[in-house]
C-alpha cells in the first residue's frame, strides 16, 4: 500500500468514527451538565480545552475591546469638533460675521478660558470717523491686550466704551483687537458702531 492509500484509508476511518460520535454521542467533550456539547440544531461541538494553569479571560478581553472601540468613537468626535471651531478658536462655528451700517465685524462665538481671541472690524470708507462701541459686559467675557492699529481716542458714551478711528474717503479700514478671555460660560454683550449697535453672545468654555 502507497503511502497515498494509507492516508486516504485513515482519513476514512476518522470519517466513520465522527460519524458514530454524532449518532451515539459517545467520544464528545461533555458540556457542564455531563451531556455532550450541542450546539444548535443538535449538532455536537467539541469545547475548547485550555491548558493547565490558563484561565478563560476571553469576556475580560472582549470587554478591553469595547472599551477600545468607544474610546476611537470618541476620539473621532473630539476631532471632528475641534476641525468644525466646536470646542474654541479655528473652525467655522467658532466665530460669526456681524454687518452694521458702515462696518462688517468678525466676532468669537465659542471660545476657550484664559486663551487669546480676536475680534476684526472692517470699517467701510467714510468722511467722518469711525467708532467700535462695546458696553460693559463685554469687558466681563474679554479684556483688550492690544488693536491695531491703535485709536486715536476713547470714549464713553451711554454706558458703554468707544474705540474712535481716523476717517479715511478712500480706503477701507481694517482693526483688529486683540483680546484674552476672562470668565468660562455664556457671556452676552453689545457691540457696533456708532448708533448701529447689536447684541451678540459667547461661550468661553472653563
Amino acid at each position: 500500500m502507497t503511502t497515498h492509500e494509507g492516508a486516504l484509508a485513515e482519513l476514512a476511518d476518522l470519517k466513520d468514527k465522527v460519524t458514530r460520535m454524532d449518532e451515539t454521542g459517545v467520544g464528545w467533550p461533555a458540556s457542564s451538565s455531563g451531556r455532550p456539547a450541542i450546539q444548535g440544531g443538535g449538532r455536537r461541538v467539541s469545547s475548547i480545552q485550555l491548558p493547565d494553569g490558563v484561565e478563560d479571560h476571553s469576556r475580560f478581553q472582549r470587554r478591553v475591546w469595547a472599551v477600545q472601540r468607544l474610546a476611537w468613537i470618541l476620539f473621532a468626535i473630539i476631532l471632528v469638533a475641534c476641525l468644525l471651531g466646536l470646542l474654541g478658536r479655528g473652525g467655522p462655528f467658532s466665530s460669526q460675521t456681524v454687518t452694521l451700517a458702515g462696518a462688517s465685524l468678525e466676532i468669537p462665538s465659542i471660545s476657550r478660558w484664559n486663551a487669546p481671541d480676536q475680534i476684526r472690524v472692517t470699517f467701510a470708507s467714510s468722511a467722518d470717523a469711525r467708532t467700535l462701541l462695546v458696553n460693559k459686559q463685554f469687558f466681563e467675557a474679554f479684556s483688550v491686550e492690544t488693536i491695531d492699529p491703535p485709536p486715536m481716542t476713547t470714549i464713553a458714551s451711554h454706558g458703554r466704551v468707544g474705540y474712535a478711528f481716523p476717517p479715511d474717503m478712500d480706503a477701507e479700514m481694517v482693526v483688529v483687537l486683540r483680546l484674552q478671555t476672562q470668565f468660562p460660560w455664556l457671556h452676552e454683550f453689545e457691540i457696533g458702531t456708532g448708533s448701529d449697535i447689536v447684541k451678540r453672545s459667547v461661550f468661553i468654555f472653563p
